[in-house]
């Protein structure tokens, strides 16, 4: 059952339970808005945090790959 305010004369207030009704979805989809904004903030950093751990351990990776190469050349150069 709906609630309909009374007005100070006694009456009903239909107009009134339809502002309040609207105006409690409004507040009730902003919250949820800014939840969801909130989440997808979060979810972003983490797919950032994500991709800039690979791109470092990739860039680990290939500066290690070059410094072995570098040693073996200069372990062959000095041998000669």
């Amino acid at each position: 059952m709906r609630y309909y305010p009374v007005d100070p004369k006694g009456n009903l207030d239909e107009w009134g339970a339809v502002i309040k009704r609207r105006e409690e979805t409004y507040q009730r989809e902003m919250g949820e808005q800014k939840v969801a904004k909130v989440n997808n903030a979060a979810a972003y950093a983490q797919d950032l945090d994500r991709a800039i751990n690979e791109k470092n351990q990739r860039n680990g990776v290939d500066k290690e790959g070059r410094a072995q190469e570098r040693e073996h050349m200069l372990s062959a150069v000095q041998q000669k």
